[in-house]
């Protein structure tokens, strides 16, 4: 069909409006790829997918297909990068669950609705990556303390450093050489290093190292000398925290690149799935009939 008749029929148009309809970015491309078919039993195929998507659906259900994302540029950046963001990670993780979802839900109609089942078919099951990325990650999107021991054991020291220093810094803080020359009395990190505000003016009468200043210059933030090996023990414990995160990052990332080809052929289904799902919901919307 040639462009002329394309713009008489408003193709285009149409295929926009379609798109809409679609539930994630990976439908809406799919959509838009759409081209005019002559092969008599592919159009067949692809009307009665839509019809029996439609009836299994019925009036207003919908599918289980929340989550998806096109993560075929995530894939991509796995030949070029040895560790992925957490934001990719946990995209690659939402997809996963949308996938099996919509594995599970198509694939249950295989007796009454056999041609929505067989969309299912190249759908892939990834149950120890999904397990492994809900593993690691809490519902914010942080690094839960049990994703390893030595995470967990990271922490904890960290938190004891903390609770350590914020005790000699509150004696420090009320001792009669100190406490003339504060500014208030927070407690305040500059780099991981724990400080407390001190007057610009007085701060040769407080032992220790400057950490850094306020915007006004009028405050110093020092870390006095009574707490440094402390503070020293407090960084090598954020340091070895964050190692930990990003070995972590890294083992999943391997465990992602290691499935890359299964995903990219169910990111297809998927694709797919979400095309027809948005006919369906176009098809509601105008209470369209198969002809």
């Amino acid at each position: 069909m040639n462009e002329h008749a394309l713009e008489v029929l408003e193709y285009h148009q149409v295929i926009e409006i379609l798109a809409g309809f679609a539930t994630s970015g990976l439908g809406q491309v799919r959509v838009r790829e759409l081209q005019p078919l002559t092969d008599t039993a592919q159009i067949e195929r692809l009307m009665m997918e839509t019809t029996q998507l439609k009836s299994l659906l019925g009036a207003d259900q919908e599918l289980p297909i929340g989550g998806l994302h096109d993560i075929g540029f995530i894939l991509d950046e796995l030949d070029r990068v040895e560790v992925l963001l957490i934001e990719q990670i946990l995209r690659v993780g939402e997809t996963l669950r949308a996938a099996r979802s919509v594995r599970q839900f198509l694939a249950a109609a295989e007796e009454t609705h056999p041609q929505v089942a067989r969309m299912a078919e190249p759908i892939a099951s990834f149950t120890e990556l999904e397990e492994s990325i809900e593993l690691t990650f809490n519902e914010n999107g942080a690094i839960k303390s049990s994703a390893s021991s030595a995470l967990k054991s990271a922490r904890n020291e960290i938190q004891i450093f903390r609770g350590r220093i914020k005790g000699k810094l509150a004696t420090l803080m009320r001792s009669p050489s100190i406490s003339p020359h504060l500014q208030d009395t927070g407690i305040r990190e500059h780099h991981g290093r724990p400080t407390v505000a001190v007057r610009a003016s007085s701060v040769s009468r407080v032992p220790g190292v400057q950490r850094g200043r306020s915007d006004s210059g009028g405050t110093i933030f020092v870390e006095p000398e009574g707490i440094r090996k402390m503070g020293e023990e407090l960084t090598a414990a954020q340091d070895r925290e964050r190692e930990e995160m990003v070995r972590i990052l890294q083992e999943l990332t391997a465990k992602i690149a290691a499935e890359v080809n299964r995903l990219r052929t169910t990111l297809v289904a998927m694709a797919h799935v979400d095309m027809t799902y948005a006919k369906v919901r176009l098809s509601r919307t105008f209470a369209m009939q198969p002809p």
